[in-house]
């Protein structure tokens, strides 16, 4: 669970894989973008959770992104096995060691520390 702003608590569940048809997809790239409008969007490739994250909190509209690929053997895309969040007052906060920090501030113009995404 994402600390609290004024937009309240993010409750973040991780789903790896999908069943979807005869193919199973598992999640290779998870992120988030901020923007000044409600039709800010992810980056090609991405599906996009259409929550507002700073949703009654001001600051810029933040949204979830996520990646899946279809494993095809050797060379398929590395998978996310692990989602956390650094957060800081200072807006440089470090990800536990093994992992990388993704996206945008999740607390983006609005009031509260500096929120990021890390994923291994």
């Amino acid at each position: 669970m994402l600390r609290p702003s004024k937009a309240g608590y993010v409750l973040l569940c991780l789903l790896t894989t999908l069943q979807v048809a005869d193919a199973i997809k598992y999640l290779t790239d998870f992120t988030s973008v901020a923007g000044r409008w409600s039709w800010t969007s992810c980056p090609s490739g991405y599906d996009q959770d259409r929550k507002d994250l700073n949703d009654n909190a001001g600051g810029k509209y933040v949204y979830f992104c996520s990646k899946y690929a279809t494993y095809s053997g050797p060379g398929s895309p590395a998978r996310v096995t692990d989602i956390t969040y650094a957060s800081s007052s200072s807006c440089t906060p470090s990800c536990p060691s093994g992992y990388t920090r993704q996206g945008t501030d999740l607390n983006k113009g609005a009031s509260g520390d500096c929120i990021y995404i890390c994923i291994k």
